[in-house]
């Protein structure tokens, strides 16, 4: 007997209800979680080092952008990003030296870190300007440290000592944390100081101060001559600028008697 087209629809429906107990463990199977195995120490080395190297590779192109960025306009020392940093430098420098001398180790140092932060390491172009810039600040210093040798309205420059002097002059240059007092400092002061008297911008005798014709050039020659002196020759000097001192207290006792 044949069977009807609903008999035979019955029938495939029995057939599928009865595979599908399997077919629903195979898709069980099938989607249950994969278990996470942990990493091995060799793969967690080897991870580490190369996020070590992906960030080593960030930060250099990080710093080629930023040089090709920087180096794409013309080197201008009123907006490189080390002009502050130099100028507190050079101040420092100033009363030390009170000349510059670009050859000397602690300044090309400097200006090589300076550079190189920037990334003008080997522009010889950019140097000079920078070199000029550093000869330019040294004049002004010296300006402002010749109308310091010429105040006297509240303390006389005669009547300090020897150190008390050569705080009051180098005071608005030293960085903080270094010796207001220390040799180069200390002997620039005798220097400056002797000169003056040698010259009559000081005098003994309690009358005024005059830096008229006070040169730094003339007295760059002095300087020069003396740097160099064996230490009992910086004695001598020191002895005498004592004198002098004492006798412009004497005389400034005396004016003040009359």
């Amino acid at each position: 007997m044949m069977m009807t087209i609903n008999e035979a629809d019955q029938t495939e429906l029995s057939q599928e209800t009865e595979a599908s107990p399997y077919q629903s463990q195979v898709s069980q199977d099938l989607f249950q979680d994969v278990p996470v195995r942990e990493p091995t120490a060799q793969q967690s080395n080897d991870i580490k080092n190369i996020l070590k190297e992906l960030r080593l590779l960030r930060h250099e192109v990080g710093e080629l952008k930023a040089m090709m960025k920087k180096q794409s306009a013309p080197f201008m020392m009123s907006t490189c990003s080390f002009k502050n940093t130099l100028h507190h430098f050079l101040r420092n420098l100033f009363s030390k030296t009170l000349w510059l001398n670009v050859p000397s180790e602690e300044f090309q140092s400097e200006i090589k870190r300076c550079l190189h932060r920037d990334g003008w390491d080997n522009d010889t172009g950019v140097f000079k300007t920078v070199c000029s810039f550093s000869y330019v600040k040294f004049t002004e210093f010296r300006n402002q440290l010749r109308r310091k040798l010429a105040e006297h309205k509240k303390t006389d420059p005669r009547s300090m000592l020897l150190q008390e002097f050569c705080r009051i002059i180098f005071a608005p240059f030293v960085k903080s944390g270094e010796s207001l007092l220390s040799k180069e400092r200390r002997q620039n002061a005798l220097l400056i100081r002797s000169y003056l008297y040698r010259q009559k911008h000081y005098s003994a005798d309690g009358t005024g101060i005059s830096m008229t014709h006070f040169s730094w050039d003339q007295f760059h020659v002095y300087y020069q001559s003396h740097l160099s002196m064996p230490q009992d020759k910086w004695i001598k000097l020191e002895e005498l600028d004592s004198k002098r001192r004492a006798k412009f207290q004497n005389a400034s006792e005396s004016t003040q008697a009359e």
